[in-house]
């Protein structure tokens, strides 16, 4: 499988968008930003893989949502949403739905995302190509 990995920037999740997402006065989650790793805006229909690892714990698919445009959907949902773009210069919204939130300090996030290239066939199968644009880093959520 041919897999790209491209780079525009030191880290895709930005640095400073860590932070508890708060309902009626109580944390029931929280969120941070990335951007896309590509040079090309795409479908949501094109993200292939969608995990988290929040200091080294994985988050449970159940408990994770993608938000861009506006709306906020599911990984499940993400395959047939090929009319719904994510483009080049927003940034998406991950969201964790967690109890309490996530604490203040450093936490370091690992975000897999995998992209399919809806127009780029590699290989004798023509398989679509993966774009990897996964990334990893340390956030500090500061308080309130």
């Amino acid at each position: 499988m041919f897999t790209l990995k491209i780079r525009f920037a030191e880290h895709l999740i930005n640095p400073d968008s860590l932070e508890n997402r708060m309902e009626g006065g109580f944390a029931t989650g929280f969120r941070f930003r990335t951007r896309l790793g590509y040079y090309r805006s795409l479908a949501l229909s094109c993200i292939k893989a969608l995990a988290l690892t929040v200091d080294g714990e994985p988050v449970p698919e159940a408990a994770l949502s993608f938000r861009i445009n506006g709306k906020r959907f599911l990984p499940a949902q993400l395959p047939d949403l090929y009319a719904e773009y994510w483009y080049l210069l927003d940034e998406a919204e991950i969201q964790v739905d967690r109890l309490g939130g996530i604490s203040e300090g450093d936490h370091t996030l690992a975000l897999t995302l995998e992209l399919r290239s809806p127009y780029m066939l590699t290989g004798p199968n023509r398989a679509y190509a993966t774009i990897d644009s996964s990334d990893a880093c340390v956030l500090t959520r500061r308080g309130a």
